[in-house]
């Protein structure tokens, strides 16, 4: 946390922290206060830990906290104000004397040593000391180096933008209009689509993907197959059924067998002004005919659960200005709690789409897309 920046703050009344601080650092208000160094709890623990008085002032300190932590002598903690180790406001440090008052425990993180200005994140907890009449007599504050969870954090980060790299350009073309709301349940999500525009042949090829689950190993899923669906869209010579079988095979060799994912590839042809769905899970496509919306079913089966599955095409007529909504199974889920707009024009729908897709994305990840025939 740089300085001058007020700490996060989390209370917890019943930690195993806060139990340890009233059992074994117990002692008498009154009672001759150790040395430094001979406090027993904080010295037997391996992990950066101070001793700080009601009025603010550190009394006690471990060998962890001067070697992981202030690297500095000793000689200079006795007595140093904690609003200077931390770098806090008289104020902030007053908030704080109050919770740990009211027996609470309190969590932050800081990211610079105010001693050295040494850089690394640290993760700091706070209980109450307790004298043997339990009363509030001071504070234990125990440190946590963080540094290996902050770089997997900036990982995922990078993991996260380079999957929303992977997601197409939202289109406003003289035959179609495609947008999209793309939101993962946590950092990395197991959703992605993209298409294929074919000017010759007057076709829009969709594919969605929705891994089931959550986390690195799902979104490591879905990036192979959104490769291998980029790739294969663009091949007019295998068919949408065909495309979905290799995918399903493919799962079948290299995931586990509890693995499975759920897809669908759309094929919009502006010449016959068709729609072909082809459903391996996805069950569902919202129509928006400018007279109605039709929640229109395809069922099929989901790629990896079976070796000898078939996929079949439903179609239907299309005509100009016709709406259609797909979407992954997050995004379905969270549909059945909203109406559709009462005026169901470009905007409206893509409003309606933003807020569906935010609330569902607490459950899991929401992908949907709009689609308008010009």
């Amino acid at each position: 946390m740089p300085s001058g920046h007020p700490p996060h703050l989390g209370f917890d009344m019943h930690s195993p922290m806060l139990e340890a601080a009233g059992t074994v650092l117990s002692s008498t208000a009154d009672e001759q206060a150790p040395a430094p160094l001979e406090n027993p709890w904080l010295q037997q623990n391996n992990s950066p830990g101070i001793e700080i008085s009601l009025d603010g002032n550190i009394t006690h300190w471990n060998e962890a906290f001067i070697t992981n932590f202030a690297k500095s002598k000793a000689g200079t903690l006795k007595d140093m104000p904690v609003t200077d180790l931390f770098c806090w406001p008289e104020k902030q440090w007053a908030e704080i004397r109050r919770e740990i008052l009211a027996n609470r425990e309190i969590s932050f993180c800081t990211y610079r040593d105010a001693l050295n200005e040494k850089k690394g994140p640290i993760e700091w907890r706070m209980v109450p000391r307790y004298s043997r009449k339990t009363e509030v007599i001071g504070l234990i504050c125990i440190g946590r180096d963080v540094s290996e969870s902050a770089r997997l954090l900036l990982e995922l980060e990078k993991a996260s933008k380079l999957q929303r790299k992977m997601l197409p350009e939202k289109v406003n073309d003289y035959r179609f209009n495609l947008s999209y709301y793309y939101y993962p349940n946590f950092q990395l999500s197991g959703d992605s689509f993209g298409y294929h525009y074919d000017p010759k042949r007057q076709k829009l090829i969709l594919y969605i993907i929705d891994i089931m689950g959550h986390g690195i190993y799902t979104s490591m899923q879905m990036a192979s197959l959104h490769s291998l669906f980029e790739v294969s869209v663009q091949n007019d010579r295998v068919s949408a059924e065909g495309i979905l079988k290799r995918m399903n095979q493919y799962y079948l060799n290299h995931f586990d067998l509890e693995d499975f994912a759920a897809s669908m590839i759309v094929e919009v042809d502006f010449n016959e002004m068709k729609c072909h769905v082809i459903s391996a899970g996805i069950p569902y496509i919202l129509h928006d005919d400018r007279r109605t919306v039709r929640k229109r079913d395809f069922p099929g089966t989901p790629l990896g659960m079976f070796d000898q599955t078939m996929f079949r095409r439903k179609s239907f007529k299309i005509s100009k200005r016709d709406q259609l909504i797909l979407g992954t199974d997050g995004f379905f889920d969270a549909l059945e709690y909203y109406e559709f707009p009462d005026s169901r024009n470009r905007d409206n729908w893509l409003r309606y789409l933003h807020r569906v897709s935010l609330s569902g994305r607490s459950k899991d990840d929401v992908t949907s897309i709009y689609l308008e025939i010009k």
